[in-house]
């Protein structure tokens, strides 16, 4: 009776824990907290990347003005 006595109250702050916290961030789930990562990490990597073809496209100007 005892174990499932605090079975029952590890559920329940499992569950208050996953209400408040699913409240405070605005998410649904703990997938959907990773899809926005994601997303994030995503829009990152793509800024990145056009940042690095800005530069390589004027380090080509410039030698070609060089030579």
């Amino acid at each position: 009776m005892e174990g499932d006595e605090i079975r029952r109250k590890t559920r329940d702050t499992d569950a208050a824990w996953r209400v408040e916290y699913e409240f405070s961030t605005g998410h649904t789930s703990q997938a959907a907290a990773c899809e926005d990562a994601q997303r994030v990490k995503e829009r990152a990597n793509a800024a990145a990347c056009s940042q690095m073809q800005v530069s390589a496209r004027a380090n080509r100007r410039r030698i070609c003005q060089r030579k």
